[in-house]
């Protein structure tokens, strides 16, 4: 019994002593410019982005000394700021600087120098919008969710000189879009990607910003409420862009406004949202770019009854780092498999896992051309990669060839069956073609691997 209770004792000192190497003392030192008794939070990937998170307040420790002791663990980012993303770090001259990351749990102190702030950034706000963009209400309401959000707009280069109509794309973090002054973790270059896309000869079409709500953040872009994290206003939400705002922008500029034209995208909760509005709405919203989709905070989206409504001309676009979140990928194949068992084909939906891609606005801004060129390539072009067929023909009975991606095949291919199991891996060379004729008949997922990316993609095998 003695020794029982030696064991129990043991146990329990060990727990309090792992929980206690799980504290990280962070110490900060503000700029000259930081005024007098500010408030100092933490914001980032473990609390939502949420800039005046009172949970993640620093404390004043003297002159312009700040600290913090947190209790969490894992690869994390994130920035300071002093309450709102108008007030957020930045280099000594005003510049946006990248997330700051930092693997939790494996030290227990960080001494950091915050070097700049937004707000105070020689006296004014810098700013760098090209004359096609520009902020079409700073206080648009949202009788839905009775209240206020600033709204940008992107009009195409040729808008004001021709007579046409245009496609429309929604897209959610609007303060990340189009201006670093505004950006809380970097800026997408929006602007530029699709002025140069433009020039480039391909269409592009006018793109709606709809700012976050900062702390509403997470409300509106969860469907559902999390326990720990919030939410639950996404239908609402949904229902702003589908009753409100997408009715104002058809008024008020000449677009094209069946869901066949009308694209929803986002990154992290704003894909979340997005995928969402086209489950349940999909007479409206007809394409999709989700980037880095955060679907682990509401499981209910795995629901396979909420896919039942698909429409047959509806396309998705997924896009994830390798390096994010342990179940990152996972879930977007989840996702992936619903809309495949709910019929749809590769022309329907594509999937790209980026090689030591992260979770921030450098990976999504790296890859937006890539999606804007699958989702807005006119039917039947086959001028770049994103349009052709990485592997063929599907269905398929005994070959399954490939075609070169960058300049490569395939170092690597899985096939997975549609219950998660892994059926076939073949690796360690280059190769144009595989034997699949012992493959049963039925669906499958394939994982390409090339040198820079992953592609998921469906099989079919037929007798």
């Amino acid at each position: 019994m003695k020794k029982h209770l030696i064991i129990q004792l043991l146990i329990l000192l060990a727990s309090a002593t792992t929980l206690m190497s799980q504290t990280t003392h962070i110490r900060v030192q503000t700029p000259e410019n930081t005024p007098q008794q500010a408030e100092i939070f933490l914001a980032g990937s473990f609390n939502g982005w949420q800039p005046g998170d009172t949970a993640y307040k620093l404390s004043h420790l003297q002159n312009r000394l700040y600290y913090i002791n947190i209790n969490i663990i894992g690869n994390q980012t994130f920035k300071f700021t002093r309450g709102s993303w108008e007030k957020v770090e930045t280099t000594e001259n005003g510049q946006s600087i990248a997330n700051r990351q930092h693997q939790f749990g494996t030290t227990d102190s960080l001494k950091l120098v915050i070097a700049g702030w937004e707000d105070l950034a020689n006296g004014s706000v810098i700013t760098d919008l090209p004359k096609n963009v520009s902020i079409l209400d700073e206080q648009f309401y949202m009788e839905s969710l009775d209240r206020y959000r600033r709204i940008w707009i992107y009009l195409p280069p040729d808008y004001e000189s021709s007579d046409k109509k245009y496609p429309v794309m929604y897209m959610q973090d609007g303060q990340n879009l189009f201006d670093r002054s505004t950006a809380f973790a970097g800026e997408w270059g929006v602007d530029e990607s699709l002025n140069s896309l433009f020039e480039q000869g391909q269409e592009v079409p006018i793109v709606v910003g709809i700012d976050n709500g900062s702390d509403k953040r997470i409300d509106e872009y969860c469907p559902w409420e999390n326990s720990q994290y919030g939410g639950g206003e996404g239908l609402q939400y949904v229902n702003f862009i589908k009753n409100e705002l997408k009715p104002y922008i058809d008024s008020n500029f000449r677009t094209k406004t069946a869901a066949e034209h009308t694209t929803i995208m986002g990154s992290s909760l704003g894909a979340l949202i997005a995928h969402y509005a086209g489950l349940i709405y999909p007479e409206t919203f007809g394409n999709f770019g989700l980037f880095s989709p955060a679907f682990w905070i509401n499981p209910a989206i795995f629901d396979s009854a909420l896919y039942d409504n698909l429409s047959k001309n509806q396309r998705f676009y997924f896009m994830a780092g390798d390096k994010e979140s342990a179940r990152m990928v996972e879930d977007m194949e989840k996702v992936f498999g619903l809309l495949l068992a709910k019929g749809m084909d590769d022309k329907q939906v594509f999937m790209k896992v980026v090689k030591n891609g992260e979770h921030n606005e450098f990976l999504w801004k790296t890859q937006f051309k890539d999606a804007i060129k699958w989702l807005y390539k006119p039917e039947g072009d086959t001028t770049d990669q994103t349009s052709l067929p990485e592997m063929y023909p599907v269905p398929a009975t005994n070959q399954l060839f490939f075609r070169k991606v960058n300049k490569h095949f395939p170092k690597k291919v899985e096939i997975i069956s549609m219950t998660g199991q892994l059926i076939m891996l073949v690796e360690g060379r280059e190769r144009n073609q595989l034997d699949v004729s012992q493959l049963k008949k039925g669906m499958y997922i394939v994982r390409l691997g090339y040198e820079d990316q992953q592609l998921i993609r469906r099989l079919i095998i037929q007798d």
